[in-house]
């Protein structure tokens, strides 16, 4: 499950980064709704864990997925 099952989204621009200790990643996504220019922000910091969470349900609840 990802954003490749999003239906549309706003997103425009997807930047990737890795700490400098390698212990957090972050996903910093650009992209306009409604003639204003949005940012958000996402941090995973325990990659040991299973990113169950990420579902379509979610994805739409967060906003992430139009």
């Amino acid at each position: 499950m990802g954003f490749k099952h999003c239906i549309s989204t706003s997103w425009q621009q997807v930047y990737l980064s890795l700490s400098h200790d390698k212990q957090v990643f972050n996903i910093t996504m650009k992209g306009e709704k409604l003639g204003q220019s949005v940012i958000r922000n996402l941090k995973l910091s325990d990659f040991r864990q299973q990113k169950q969470f990420i579902s379509q349900t979610w994805l739409d609840e967060v906003g992430l997925c139009e």
